[in-house]
């Protein structure tokens, strides 16, 4: 059974870390305006140590909330120093990835795509990578559908977008490749790296642009002639 930890006040308070900032949309400095900081033992097991802490972004001023928690059974070799060192395990609320931002303006895009992307976005954010590859290739089902793509199959309604002149043959193959992606996650359970399903989701993002956004705003600068 463990003991009852210690609790301080304010150990981390001015420590500055370089983060992801939801709102600059990049790694920036950061620093702990106030934490709370437990240290705890399990006897005959290990010794842990958690910091809860608000922290604010040096460049737009934005607070979040950053949760670090190690122990003295979890040891890794630092890349840099090659020292071992206790591995540090680091939770970031809201949860974001620098430079991942989501589309902002969705206009034109049908709710269940819609739906789909955000989904998609922050089961990626959130270190979800196996629902990530799935929500990618739910993604260009429902393209397919809303573009009333033909086909027996995933495969034969991409294919269909080209016929259609939604997509190129460029574009059908990168669908393609985000389909196996898809079906890798759905059905062997295996997680991409998070650059490799980021990559993934800069492809469909461009997708929406061009199938539903931009469209839509050609069409209104045309009605304003």
């Amino acid at each position: 059974m463990s003991e009852e930890p210690t609790i301080n006040k304010d150990l981390a308070k001015g420590e500055r870390r370089r983060l992801p900032c939801g709102s600059c949309n990049a790694a920036t400095n950061h620093i702990v305006e106030t934490s709370i900081d437990v240290e705890g033992e399990i006897p005959g097991l290990l010794e842990y140590w958690e910091s809860y802490q608000v922290i604010q972004c040096l460049g737009c001023g934005r607070h979040s909330f950053r949760q670090v928690k190690r122990n003295s059974d979890d040891w890794i070799v630092n890349p840099h120093t090659y020292q071992q060192e206790l591995a540090e395990h680091e939770v970031l609320y809201p949860p974001r990835v620098a430079g991942r931002a989501p589309l902002r303006r969705l206009v034109g895009v049908p709710p269940e795509v819609r739906t789909i992307y955000k989904e998609t976005h922050k089961a990626l954010l959130g270190g979800q990578p196996i629902l990530a590859g799935v929500g990618l290739r739910s993604l260009v089902e429902a393209i397919c559908r809303h573009q009333h793509a033909k086909g027996g199959s995933l495969q034969k309604r991409i294919d269909s977008l080209v016929d259609l002149g939604v997509l190129t043959h460029d574009g059908a193959n990168i669908l393609h490749a985000l389909r196996n992606l898809g079906n890798t996650a759905a059905h062997e359970a295996e997680a991409y790296s998070e650059t490799d399903l980021s990559t993934a989701l800069d492809v469909v993002e461009h997708l929406l642009r061009s199938v539903y956004i931009i469209p839509r705003k050609a069409a209104r600068l045309q009605k304003g002639q």
